[in-house]
């Protein structure tokens, strides 16, 4: 009886789960072991980055510079590719970038560049995907629109734009830029060099009016006109290019830029006070011409002298 007893001890060992946790454990250790190994050996530092991607504005030479202290740090596999990466997408004209190992010696790096859609405020440039960055030396394209705005207000903007250019485009209004103001006012500039003072509401309103009501009024002086100021409620006011018929408008306080400006009224409110002629004006310096039927009545479009909205 002892002796089987004994016997049973030996033929049981450890208990299942135990003996289970153990070959486990020792399997880690032996893969570790071996990793270490094979890292030993077959591991090396970083001898060739290959840079791939279509590109026009990044340099490969600048990738290199941007990762060299990085790759001196370590072999490939000890490598951290995450940190590489965010240093290649520091670049100003890098919008994406993936890092790749190849053994034995090997880093790849492909490249996504930065596609410009506009140049923003005095010097940066907005990429499609509503990110500011310097551009540098590269010249940006003449014909990209110029926005402007505060920080973090790129992507509406961008989204404004888009829409107030599909509605003019076929207007001789046609915009060439546009951007808001730190008060959030949209100020938008045409192909022609118009400024187009939006106010803070939404400048999608103001296309109607510009089409139905603006460009009749102004069609045959447009070639004379700097600037239109739709803040008015029932009205608008135009800045011209020269002084030309200055002298037969009454202002009441001069632009800055000391060039004449106009109120035309075709409501009849006080947001927009009528105007008179000054001596010696002609016919065409009061009232100009009639405007279409509202509401079943008549309205008489005035020029009026400067006011502030």
């Amino acid at each position: 009886m002892p002796l089987r007893h004994e016997a049973g001890m030996i033929g049981d060992g450890l208990p299942p789960v135990l003996l289970r946790i153990a070959v486990s454990v020792l399997a880690v250790l032996a893969t570790y072991a071996l990793g270490r190994v094979a890292l030993h050996h077959f591991d090396a530092p970083v001898r060739e980055l290959a840079v791939t991607g279509a590109l026009r504005h990044v340099q490969p030479d600048e990738v290199r510079a941007a990762v060299a202290p990085l790759l001196d740090a370590g072999t490939l596999f000890v490598l951290d590719l995450d940190e590489i990466r965010a240093a290649i997408e520091r670049l100003p004209w890098v919008a994406h970038a993936r890092v790749d190992r190849q053994w034995p010696t090997r880093l790849a790096v492909r490249i996504t560049e930065r596609e410009p859609f506009a140049r923003w405020g005095e010097t940066a440039a907005l990429s499609t995907e509503g990110v500011v960055f310097a551009p540098g030396s590269i010249a940006l394209a003449s014909t990209l629109p110029q926005l402007g705005g505060a920080a973090g207000r790129e992507r509406e903007v961008m989204a404004m734009y888009g829409q107030l250019v599909d509605r003019l485009s076929e207007t001789p209004f046609a915009l060439k830029g546009l951007s808001q103001d730190a008060r959030g006012e949209w100020i938008g500039s045409t192909q022609r060099g118009i400024s187009l003072r939006f106010g803070r509401s939404n400048p999608v309103a103001q296309v109607p009016r510009l089409k139905n009501t603006v460009l009749p009024a102004l069609a045959s002086r447009l070639a004379s006109v700097q600037r239109i100021d739709l803040r008015y409620a029932n009205g608008f006011a135009v800045g011209w290019v020269s002084r030309e018929k200055a002298d037969c408008v009454e202002s009441q306080s001069a632009p800055a830029n000391g060039a004449p400006h106009e109120i035309f009224d075709f409501e009849g409110t006080p947001n927009a006070r009528p105007g008179m002629a000054g001596p010696g004006c002609g016919a065409m310096d009061g009232i100009t011409s009639r405007l279409p039927e509202q509401a079943g009545s008549t309205t008489d479009m005035q020029i009026a002298p400067g006011a502030t909205p």
